[in-house]
């Protein structure tokens, strides 16, 4: 029977081994073994090679061979789609086309997003016909304190700010007219537009008006270059002989000399003095369509284009294409003058116009 006891007890021992246990019969020893399960990888981020667009579709991210992402390669003037550069253009892009405002699209090309109603300048529309950074063309910006427009006017309804009176001229609020003499012996004056504008293809329009007096001495229109202040000599003068530059003068009184020689006639003039001090006309019309100083308003056009002069009055033709002698496009202040002596008018102007071929600074 004690044979058989020990056995058991062997046997038990086998099949449950007891923990081990501490140096006095403390708490059991940690054997070191770890029984959790190991944990598994880290997903990848990506597969090594593999293309995807960034965020911004302006460049390709590349899987790299620890299966991340790496920095976006920027697609030169080129969008992402799909995982590589395609197109012409980078999402978001814009350029001008014609009149057009064209914008990169997803595909990287470019597409019509705007058609502009006058002009596009930098991917804006612009109205270059006023557009002082953009006047006329983009890019041709205007100086300080000029306007841009293809044209303007002046004395139409109130005295303009930026013409100049000089001599006896003023501004008859009466008939809303700039006045370059009153009805009064020996005056001359002359109004001029302060600024210098470049004429080359350039349309000058007004009404003009002389009488009231005896016919004299006339009136005229003139391309000078002595500037704002500009005032030529008094009776025959206009108030316009003795400058530089050329003019179309309207003529009422019969000087006798330089080609003056009626008491209604129309000229085309160097402005340079003649004789006692009269322009000096290079052609001259005695027989105009109207009489000058008849105390009525006539309305006139002087075109100059292509060094050329043609002149109407009350839609009659008093010199068509004249090309006066020593002409040269350029930089002319816009003005009229007048002028009388011991024969007298109201010389006056009103309803100007100068109108360009183009939108242009002045």
């Amino acid at each position: 029977m004690r044979v058989g006891a020990r056995f058991v007890l062997v046997a038990v021992v086998a099949c449950s081994a007891p923990a081990p246990v501490g140096p006095e019969g403390g708490a059991p020893v940690d054997s070191g073994q770890d029984t959790k399960p190991a944990a598994d990888a880290e997903a990848s981020a990506c597969t090594k090679g593999e293309t995807r667009c960034s965020d911004s579709l302006l460049g390709v991210e590349t899987c790299d061979a620890t299966g991340n992402w790496g920095d976006p390669v920027p697609c030169a003037s080129q969008t992402c789609v799909n995982g590589a550069c395609t197109g012409k253009c980078s999402q978001g892009e814009t350029q001008c086309s014609g009149n057009s405002i064209e914008t990169c699209d997803g595909t990287g090309n470019f597409a019509v997003s705007q058609t502009c109603p006058v002009a596009c300048c930098n991917s804006q529309c612009i109205d270059t016909t006023s557009d002082t950074q953009n006047c006329g063309t983009c890019g041709n910006v205007c100086g300080a304190g000029l306007s841009c427009a293809k044209s303007f006017t002046a004395f139409a309804g109130a005295q303009p700010g930026d013409w100049t009176a000089n001599g006896n001229a003023a501004y008859d609020s009466g008939n809303q007219a700039a006045e370059l003499t009153p009805n009064a012996a020996s005056q001359v004056g002359t109004w001029v537009f302060n600024r210098a504008i470049f004429v080359d293809d350039v349309t000058f329009q007004f009404d003009l008006y002389a009488g009231g007096g005896s016919s004299g001495d006339g009136l005229g229109f003139m391309l000078e270059t002595n500037g704002t202040t500009a005032l030529g000599a008094i009776g025959g003068g206009l108030g316009i002989a003795g400058l530089g530059g050329f003019g179309v003068e309207f003529d009422t009184y019969n000087n006798g000399e330089c080609l003056d020689d009626s008491a209604n006639h129309v000229g085309i003039d160097s402005l340079a003095g003649c004789g006692d001090g009269v322009p000096s006309s290079l052609v001259i019309n005695d027989s105009p369509g109207f009489t000058i100083a008849d105390g009525a308003w006539h309305t006139v056009s002087v075109h100059v284009t292509g060094g050329t002069f043609t002149v109407t009055a009350d839609a009659n033709t008093e010199f068509a294409s004249y090309a006066p002698s020593g002409w040269a496009n350029g930089n002319y202040y816009v003005g009229f003058g007048a002028g009388t002596g011991g024969a007298t008018d109201l010389h006056e102007v009103r309803n100007v116009s100068v109108t360009f071929a183009s939108p242009r600074c002045y």
